[in-house]
């Protein structure tokens, strides 16, 4: 059953939008749902997602990828927004946002 809509950023360590950034969002087994890239503002948007456990990760070239595990339930919010930090930066760090679930 489909059951809501991701709409999102990703932003570099310096909290500037990443333009053409992939984001994969993929069910509990692993698998592939969908793929999207970011506007010029850094933003994306997925809609007709399942509940249950995903998998969202996002990735840039020369940047290191971040992967977020979200349990997405029908009418709740759920963050995920992403900071891909560059090669020389640090890993580490995901900001809030928001990911929509509903019937």
């Amino acid at each position: 059953m489909d059951a809501g809509t991701e709409r999102d950023t990703v932003e570099n360590g310096d909290q500037e939008p990443v333009r053409g950034a992939v984001v994969v969002v993929l069910d509990s087994r692993g698998r592939q749902l969908v793929s999207t890239v970011t506007d010029e503002q850094g933003r994306y948007a997925v809609a007709g997602l399942p509940e249950g456990h995903l998998g969202i990760v996002a990735s840039a070239p020369g940047r290191h990828p971040l992967a977020l595990r979200k349990l997405l339930r029908a009418g709740e919010t759920v963050d995920a927004d992403f900071t891909l930090r560059g090669r020389e930066e640090s890993a580490v760090g995901a900001e809030p946002g928001r990911l929509t679930v509903s019937r």
